[in-house]
């Protein structure tokens, strides 16, 4: 495992080379994978709970993002850990996904951590819309009435987290009193 210091280096160095953008890509997750070595070599000091101190360097335009570029961090860089929700947000020119692809983020879980990086999974909210924003479709809505109690025992048998989060929210309630 190479040291932390000689990592971020050979980052900056790919960063200044103005290499072709696949090359750029592949020594960035490659650094990206010795980082996170790191961090799990040092998971079991007393110091682990600390965040180290070259991740602000990393964060400090040391990111390669989807938009095949390096980027600092200005509360405007994701981890798209969920494609479906990055795609909504994947053309906006002031936002920036982590350039990793989401298969790789759970082996990644302590630089992005450390970095200080924010899923969009836990920034994006979902919800029921509002009474008033949507228009009554009667068929759909009779047979969702007629159903929500079968949805709320598959959520509680199968998906027993969203399950929770739901009923906590009074949602599930919420479907069995359309009208």
């Amino acid at each position: 495992v190479l040291s932390p210091g000689r990592l971020i280096q050979a980052l900056s160095m790919v960063s200044d080379a103005k290499l072709p953008p696949s090359d750029s890509e592949q020594a960035a997750r490659k650094v990206y994978t010795e980082l996170e070595l790191v961090l799990r070599s040092k998971s079991g000091d007393e110091s682990a709970g600390e965040l180290p101190s070259w991740a602000d360097q990393v964060r400090k335009g040391l990111l390669w993002t989807n938009k095949h570029e390096f980027w600092s961090d200005e509360d405007d860089m994701f981890v798209n850990d969920l494609p479906e929700l990055g795609a909504l947000f994947a053309d906006r020119p002031k936002v920036a996904f982590l350039g990793v692809e989401p298969s790789a983020v759970p082996r990644l879980e302590l630089l992005i951590r450390a970095c200080r990086l924010r899923r969009v999974s836990a920034c994006i909210q979902q919800r029921l819309p509002a009474q008033s924003q949507r228009a009554v479709h009667q068929l759909l809505t009779g047979r969702i009435r007629q159903r929500w109690l079968h949805v709320a025992r598959y959520l509680y048998a199968q998906e027993n987290t969203h399950y929770e989060k739901l009923a906590n929210a009074q949602e599930l309630r919420r479907l069995g009193e359309m009208t």
